[in-house]
């Protein structure tokens, strides 16, 4: 019994570290949002300080907001919206910093809630041995790789997987369809994508344990609630249904249009190499999709005869296999897979449960190369604190040189190696523009801002047309015994670039 509660406490003080982790990263606005950050945090912060849902800054060439909302307004309306509405009732204050805390409040609650996840699974057979413990806390640090991406509605969606995943240890066969319910019409609130792959996720979880019949109709009952609470979901936000599901058609059309179109071209072996095994937030994934691959079929052929309903099984795991592959193929990033990331450690630690020498080694080697994500967020913290060019300095210096500014007609340039990163020194977002390197700047801009994280940039780029008149770019790279993790130190060093020079 001391033994068990020991292991308990262990458990619990690596979620509780853990979170600590996460809360204080967010304290310092820790990592840089980087990428689609800016399609989604702006809009949260706009929403929350102006009480208008907008996205007032273009995708770097490609005009969605004129496509999706021809008004001219920016309505926010490519996505549903709960992700946003969310964000604005967890900030602190209505700042990029209080969004980054919001996001921090997500992530904590799943990190809780995941503990207590794997620990059902792994002590739902047998008492927990300190093998199991040992793979829960290594289950943690991988789970802590998919969280350090920041500014996605996956965040708030992985809120929704975790309790989905909890609901068969809490809820009866008889009563969980209305639980699977209401969490995919949030998930479809949330993110419609996740919504879509998550309905072959529970179809495959009905195929395994309920008859054809039963799955008909808890399956339709299942669909009919997830129709009208999504409904709700996207009624909570300031615009009305129909024009968020039309907008959101609109975007999701031109997506698979363009993936469609640029498929073959995306798929290279350099493109593979940086998103599913070296990508800076969460490497290794591609190890981690094939060994779900073979777990499927390990846990098909084993439980094969225990299964209610063998073709709905089969067709959900084929339409989950052709999704995943569609993903990859079309390089499409990570976080489409690390949304599941709780479902995902749960199929890993079922796997090392069932699985001799062989099935352990493979889980235990693919959840450790997960978890180089997290170690190299961690130890980049202490080079951030070190630089010394935190979130809060570089907003007031940007601060001076906007307020000169204030009354003109001017707009500013934001860029750097996130895809048009910067969008948080600022507050002005109205005169904002994501800027590429290289290009000629638009008329009437007054500063342009490059970030230098995620750019590989030790050194100021050239902008045609403007002077350099502030750097805090730093010229060293990151290392630990030597071994360089970063291209550049993970600070928010930016330069700036003056455009029309003021008399």
């Amino acid at each position: 019994m001391n033994k068990m509660c020991s292991k308990k406490r262990i458990i619990i003080a690596v979620a509780f570290l853990v979170s600590v982790i996460f809360f204080v990263f967010a304290d310092n606005a820790y990592p840089i949002p980087a990428g689609d950050s800016m399609f989604f945090l702006v809009p949260a912060v706009e929403f929350a300080k102006h009480g208008s849902l907008v996205n007032p800054i273009d995708p770097v060439g490609w005009p969605i907001n004129r496509i999706i909302d021809p008004s001219g307004m920016k309505k926010f309306l490519f996505h549903p919206p709960l992700f946003q509405v969310v964000l604005r009732a967890l900030m602190p204050e209505a700042s990029p910093e209080g969004a980054l805390l919001a996001l921090s409040f997500i992530n904590i609650a799943v990190i809780w809630l995941s503990a207590l996840l794997f620990y059902k699974v792994a002590a739902r057979r047998k008492e927990l041995d300190w093998s199991m413990v040992g793979l829960i806390v290594l289950a943690f640090f991988a789970l802590a790789a998919s969280l350090t991406e920041v500014g996605r509605p996956e965040t708030l969606a992985r809120l929704w997987v975790v309790l989905g995943a909890l609901t068969p240890f809490y809820i009866s066969k008889r009563y969980s369809w209305i639980c699977f319910g209401v969490l995919l019409g949030l998930m479809f609130a949330t993110h419609a994508a996740a919504g879509v792959f998550s309905i072959f996720v529970l179809g495959l979880m009905f195929g395994i344990v309920f008859f054809f019949r039963e799955i008909v109709i808890k399956g339709s009952a299942m669909l009919l609630v997830a129709f009208v609470v999504s409904l709700g979901g996207i009624a909570i936000g300031p615009y009305g249904i129909r024009e968020t599901i039309e907008g959101t058609f609109v975007y999701a059309t031109i997506i698979v249009h363009s993936i469609g179109q640029e498929g073959l071209k995306l798929f290279t072996s350099s493109n593979f190499l940086n998103h599913y095994i070296f990508s800076q937030a969460a490497p290794f994934y591609g190890a981690a999709i094939l060994l779900l691959f073979v777990s499927g079929i390990f846990f098909w052929w084993k439980h094969r005869s225990r299964i209610a309903s063998p073709t709905v099984t089969l067709i959900c795991a084929l339409a989950i296999a052709y999704l995943v592959g569609k993903i990859v193929y079309t390089i499409g990033h990570t976080y489409y897979i690390t949304l599941f990331a709780p479902v995902i450690c749960l199929i890993f630690i079922r796997l090392f449960l069932e699985t001799k020498a062989v099935g352990r080694g493979a889980t235990i080697m693919v959840l450790a190369l997960i978890t180089v994500g997290f170690a190299r967020t961690a130890l980049l913290f202490p080079f951030f604190i070190k630089q010394g060019q935190g979130l809060k300095e570089a907003r007031a210096e940007v601060a001076k040189v906007i307020g000169s500014y204030e009354t003109e007609d001017v707009v500013f340039g934001i860029g750097g190696g996130s895809g048009g990163g910067s969008w948080y020194f600022f507050d002005d977002y109205k005169r904002a523009y994501p800027y590429v390197l290289s290009q000629k700047p638009k008329e009437k801009t007054a500063f342009i801002f490059i970030q230098q994280r995620y750019s590989g940039m030790l050194a100021p780029p050239e902008v045609p047309g403007c002077v350099l008149e502030g750097d805090t770019f730093s010229k060293e790279t990151p290392s630990v015994l030597g071994i360089k993790i970063g291209n550049t130190m993970p600070g928010y060093g930016y330069a700036a670039y003056n455009c029309i020079k003021k008399e």
